[in-house]
């Protein structure tokens, strides 16, 4: 974890922890699993179903140990977010009941109904874990990837969306994501969209928005099925531009910050060569992370370019932090043809991003055209991905 960590910030790339809360083993062989491990340690604090273990929910001992996982992991790495996401109580079985009937008799005080009391258990953890980074390392994220639909129309004509999920995050997962975002417990979502335009029971075009909608003034990623290009029998995910349509669809929606996509190794696969279109045409120019919302730090000052070198193949610039060095993460190089700077929000001008906690504060600019002018400047950017006031701007002819 810790290389993992350390070479996503030489990066500058976020590292989101992935962590499914709740599932202790994907399947039923005790015989291969640790003395140490807590299914042997404590049998109690498990069930299970479809031949797979869980936590038990509604054990609190259950809870307390998660918690102590999360502790350890923000005590001990430099993370930037926890990730969950749809695994909260397991996806139904038809004619096998969750067997949690006995630990509602005795942990319940207050629901009468068990499927709040369910629900309940959930928020509560989503809630104190909420609590622990607050505590322990407010600068770490919180995010859910939940399952599509929060909830069906017929089940709540006041909130649900106009979908027919078999089944949804509320009613069968437990897992009440409006709750979270409207409480301000969690950072961001990025639901799990996996489906063609103008699928029948859940279409991403409609979930988008009804998504974006509802996010409270938290960041929203939309899930892009990525591997299911190519790969699903259902008609839209043989068509190359699929894909490429949902990202635009996204992009199209003032509240979305950005994509999400399932998983890396398919862009190794480059399914119906689907990764080479959207890298020439929708992904050609860097861009900055989005900025965490309702951010308490510091905007870092102005850092000055204190060093100009023109060298035959290259140019080379070095600047010094402004007054609040501990506040700049990290630096952005914008780069502009001619004597003057232009638009800092063109991302065409983006040159560099330097790693995370940079120890040298250079750029090396090896693509200027020799006799041409170019202006350069310099933005630092604190750990919430906030942009301070950009260097003064200054400009070299290559030789």
């Amino acid at each position: 974890l810790l290389f993992m960590i350390n070479e996503a910030h030489k990066r500058s790339m976020e590292f989101h922890a992935w962590l499914n809360p709740y599932r202790a083993l994907n399947h039923a062989d005790l015989s291969i699993v640790s003395q140490n491990h807590p299914l042997k340690q404590h049998p109690e604090w498990f069930v299970e179903y479809g031949g797979k273990y869980y936590f038990n929910p509604g054990i609190p001992a259950s809870k307390y140990h998660i918690l102590k996982v999360i502790r350890n992991l923000l005590n001990r790495y430099d993370l930037d977010a926890l990730h969950f996401d749809d695994y909260f109580y397991p996806y139904k079985i038809a004619g096998e009941d969750f067997p949690d009937v006995g630990t509602f008799m005795t942990y319940n005080t207050s629901f009468t109904n068990i499927e709040d009391w369910r629900r309940n258990n959930v928020s509560q953890l989503i809630f104190e874990i909420h609590q622990l980074i607050q505590e322990e390392r407010p600068q770490v994220q919180l995010g859910i990837s939940p399952f599509s639909v929060w909830r069906n129309f017929e089940k709540d004509p006041l909130r649900g969306s106009p979908t027919k999920a078999g089944q949804t995050c509320y009613d069968d997962l437990y897992a009440d994501i409006l709750l979270w975002l409207e409480k301000g417990w969690i950072d961001y979502i990025a639901p799990q969209l996996y489906f063609p335009i103008g699928f029948d029971l859940i279409d991403p075009e409609i979930m988008m928005r009804w998504w974006a909608e509802r996010a409270h003034g938290k960041n929203v990623y939309i899930g892009k099925g990525l591997y299911r290009v190519g790969n699903s029998d259902r008609a839209g995910w043989k068509d190359p531009h699929q894909l490429p349509d949902q990202i635009i669809m996204a992009r199209n929606l003032d509240q979305v910050q950005g994509s999400i996509f399932f998983s890396a190794k398919w862009f190794y696969k480059n399914p119906l060569n689907v990764i080479d279109y959207i890298e020439s045409s929708l992904y050609k120019t860097p861009a900055l992370l989005p900025a965490v919302r309702n951010s308490n730090l510091k905007i870092p000052s102005s850092p000055e370019i204190n060093k100009a070198k023109r060298k035959r193949k290259y140019t080379k610039i070095n600047w010094s932090s402004g007054d609040n060095t501990s506040d700049a993460y990290y630096y952005v190089v914008y780069r502009f043809s001619g004597k003057s700077r232009g638009d800092l929000n063109d991302s065409r001008t983006i040159q560099y991003l330097t790693s995370f906690k940079p120890t040298k504060l250079e750029f090396i600019d090896r693509k200027s055209r020799r006799g041409n002018y170019y202006t350069y400047v310099v933005s630092p950017v604190n750990r919430d991905h906030i942009e301070g006031v950009p260097s003064d701007p200054i400009t070299l002819k290559s030789r």
